[in-house]
């Protein structure tokens, strides 16, 4: 595994997440009930600025799930 997705995954469990998982370069987490739209978009702002060569699209799926796309 590369030194970015270690950070991507580093950074998602530390979000509050309580399951993170990349699938076929998306990574997709999911937060415990509380403030998850809160935590989601802190986490987008974590991800985009990890590289200035990136940027993230986050998508809201169901229960408390979010896809993050490395663009």
């Amino acid at each position: 595994m590369n030194n970015f997705k270690k950070l991507v995954l580093k950074a998602a469990k530390s979000s509050g997440a309580k399951k993170v998982e990349i699938i076929h370069g998306s990574l997709f987490v999911t937060f415990t009930p509380g403030f998850v739209d809160v935590l989601a978009n802190e986490l987008k702002n974590v991800l985009q600025n990890l590289s200035k060569h990136i940027t993230v699209k986050m998508y809201a799926l169901k229960d408390n799930e979010y896809a993050y796309d490395f663009i």
